[in-house]
């Protein structure tokens, strides 16, 4: 099978609720804000087709500022849901291509060149679904006890073998069969497959504390010439 990139579309869908930490879209964050941040290298990726979902004026007013987005507007029913990806995703509906890629403004240390080479790996396999993940290392058990990754049976964590997390930066997916079954792959081997990004370009932001600590982290990345937004 052959992709091509006119086969995938980059989507935004945003909304100011959150239970975590509220108004994280739109609150100041390093002289910008996340949304802004993520708008931005979504336009310099230069993808030929990007979406934008936001229920929210406020959120839709800042679409204004980028060119070569298709914005939709979400319900309110969208964006209020928190348990129906169906609700939650009714953007898909409109977007015209078999695949999509969503990107997480949540993850502002993830850089352009990360996002293009995990979709560029996309439109080399055959299986229907990627997702960014990081390598953890450390001693991981299951709560019955049971070890979930092999270790070296000494001090050394680095020496155990690392699992993969979802970073929950980008996920790539069939848009029908997400439409259909509410579910954008089928957690076996291959799908989705496993994209692994820098672990410095994996920190999501879904509380205050991870907002403070992320902020922090991104400033001293800018000031020390590495651009991310």
């Amino acid at each position: 099978m052959t992709r091509r990139p006119e086969d995938l579309a980059v989507f935004l869908n945003v909304r100011l609720r959150s239970r975590r930490c509220p108004g994280k879209m739109l609150r100041p964050f390093a002289g910008s804000t996340l949304l802004d941040i993520c708008l931005k290298k979504v336009g310099e990726l230069g993808w030929r087709k990007t979406y934008f979902g936001a229920h929210e004026e406020e959120l839709l007013a800042r679409a204004k500022d980028y060119p070569g987005l298709t914005v939709y507007r979400r319900s309110r029913r969208s964006a209020e849901a928190d348990s129906d990806p169906k609700a939650i995703f009714e953007i898909l509906e409109v977007i015209e291509a078999p695949y999509v890629v969503w990107v997480n403004p949540c993850v502002p240390l993830l850089t352009v060149e990360t996002l293009r080479a995990g979709l560029g790996r996309f439109l080399e396999i055959e299986g229907p679904a990627l997702t960014s993940v990081r390598r953890a290392f450390g001693w991981f058990y299951a709560p019955d006890g049971r070890p979930l990754n092999r270790m070296a049976g000494n001090v050394d964590t680095l020496q155990s073998e690392p699992v993969l997390q979802v970073a929950h930066a980008f996920h790539v997916y069939d848009r029908a069969r997400m439409l259909r079954t509410g579910r954008p792959w089928t957690n076996t081997p291959g799908d989705p497959e496993l994209f692994v990004i820098p672990e410095d370009e994996a920190h999501d932001i879904d509380t205050e504390e991870e907002f403070e600590a992320v902020e922090c982290l991104y400033r001293v990345r800018r000031q020390g010439g590495r651009s991310h937004a």
